[in-house]
């Protein structure tokens, strides 16, 4: 219970870190940029759930391979939303 606390205020921070950045930075964004963003973050968010959920009921080999291949598309998706959405595109 504690954990999906420090995950939903670590997802706030990380949209209201992205917002001030965007706005400090001049980045003009569109809308399907905010909502692939949004999107990433619900999915790294899914991703760290069914890891954690894995490990609670006492799989720790289940949560390993598929929380892994799940990160890894995560991982994809922050450097290409990070190299076209948030790098060089200033106004």
């Amino acid at each position: 219970m504690l954990l999906q606390f420090a995950l939903g205020g670590l997802t706030i921070a990380v949209i209201a870190y992205l917002i001030a950045y965007v706005q400090n930075k001049d980045i003009k964004m569109e809308w399907w940029s905010w909502l692939l963003t949004i999107l990433g973050l619900l999915y790294t968010v899914f991703v760290l759930e069914v890891f954690f959920d894995f490990f609670r009921a006492g799989e720790p080999q289940a949560a390993l391979v598929i929380g892994g291949m799940m990160a890894v598309v995560s991982v994809i998706w922050g450097v290409l939303l990070a190299r076209f959405v948030f790098l060089n595109k200033t106004a």
